[in-house]
């Protein structure tokens, strides 16, 4: 792996980005893909400690993924928006 290889990005470098070479476009999307497995689990992790069950945790992280993080997805994507974040509070 390159030492140099840029490994985070502004909204405004993301949204300027030509993906021309498919190679790219599929190592950025596999890059995104684990960085957002990792955000997962790091949000059920916070939602343990901060004392919900597995069951709940696995709940909250359930319905964070189909109300909003699905409403963010598919929502006005013509201006950058951040991605909404897990609660973990109680």
């Amino acid at each position: 792996m390159d030492k140099h290889k840029k490994t985070s990005w502004t909204l405004s470098e993301i949204l300027d980005t030509d993906f021309g070479d498919p190679e790219d476009a599929e190592e950025e999307y596999r890059r995104g893909y684990r960085d957002g497995f990792y955000a997962g689990f790091d949000g059920y992790d916070d939602l343990l400690y901060a004392g919900a069950s597995k069951r709940g945790a696995y709940s909250r992280c359930w319905d964070f993924w189909q109300r909003k993080l699905a409403d963010w997805a598919n929502g006005d994507c013509t201006h950058g928006a951040f991605p909404p974040e897990l609660s973990v509070d109680k």
